[in-house]
């Protein structure tokens, strides 16, 4: 009998506990809810429409996630986005300081962490830049449309982060000539930036002289026009080899400015002047690392 009741007791115990850690974790469970819910009182359709997908929970609870979508946001340099825009580089310390916090501060970190998502698709997706706010008469419809809502959680949920962004690049031939370009200007930069001719120099054309021709073969070969640049007969002296002046123009050259020309675009004449090439010339550098990430992908 006693050890009946003994039993019992202990049943009761087992049980009266294993209550109490359900209705702890029930309690914690309610107050994330509640911490996401207070978190989207700025409502915003796509990000509310996340977190009803997973119920109203906390989508960034392990740091493993977070550092997949530091890594993502990362990546997205070679599209001509800067990370630092989206926070990659703050993103770990703030995951860190909010889960020191209280359940407020854990549910803010969630929705804005999101939302940085949600932002970096968008734009890989179809461009930073509304070509709406530009022209008032932008006539050709832009496709705005994102992965369904669950693959974007799943994605999440996964840490495969960086997949989903690879998914909705454009893939479009002209938008990867783009990255191409992009990555081979910034290389240019890494190997100490391109040879620039003098703002306000003469106009350089075919059979003149003159010492800032030597630097446009140089900047020419930058873009891939090696045959422009002439032979230094001083690497091998015992060859007796003879080299045109570098700083002539020659029909070689003006045929390799007549192809910058139509690249870039300006007009083709195989000339070098205020007009026909030497502003590009000496401005092109700068600007060569901001041309991706104004692309806008056209809907079809």
């Amino acid at each position: 009998m006693r050890r009946s009741v003994a039993i019992g007791a202990m049943m009761l115990g087992i049980m009266l506990v294993s209550g109490m850690a359900m209705a702890q974790q029930s309690a914690a469970q309610e107050r994330t809810v509640s911490a996401v819910e207070q978190a989207l009182d700025q409502r915003d359709g796509t990000l509310e429409a996340f977190y009803a997908v997973r119920d109203y929970q906390a989508a960034w609870t392990r740091e493993s996630r977070v550092e997949a979508l530091v890594e993502a946001l990362k990546e997205l340099a070679e599209d001509g986005l800067e990370p630092t825009d989206y926070g990659a580089d703050r993103l770990l310390p703030e995951f860190r300081q909010a889960q020191a916090g209280g359940d407020l501060a854990r549910g803010r970190f969630d929705t804005r962490a999101t939302r940085i998502l949600l932002t970096a698709l968008r734009h890989l997706h179809h461009g930073k830049v509304d070509p709406n706010n530009i022209d008032a008469d932008w006539k050709v419809p832009i496709n705005a449309q994102l992965p369904p809502m669950g693959a974007i959680v799943r994605a999440v949920d996964t840490g495969e982060i960086a997949a989903l962004l690879d998914s909705v690049r454009p893939s479009y031939a002209p938008y990867e000539r783009l990255r191409q370009g992009l990555a081979r200007h910034r290389h240019i930069q890494r190997l100490g930036g391109w040879p620039m001719l003098p703002e306000g120099g003469p106009t350089l054309r075919l059979g003149e002289t003159h010492p800032d021709v030597a630097l446009l073969r140089e900047r020419l070969a930058q873009d891939g026009e090696l045959e422009v640049m002439a032979a230094d007969p001083s690497i091998l002296p015992a060859a007796d080899l003879e080299a045109p002046d570098p700083r002539r123009f020659d029909a070689d050259l003006e045929a390799a400015v007549r192809r910058f020309q139509n690249r870039h675009p300006l007009e083709t004449d195989g000339v070098v002047g205020p007009r026909t090439g030497r502003p590009s010339m000496c401005r092109w550098a700068s600007e060569s690392t901001r041309f991706a990430s104004t692309w806008s992908v056209p809907a079809g």
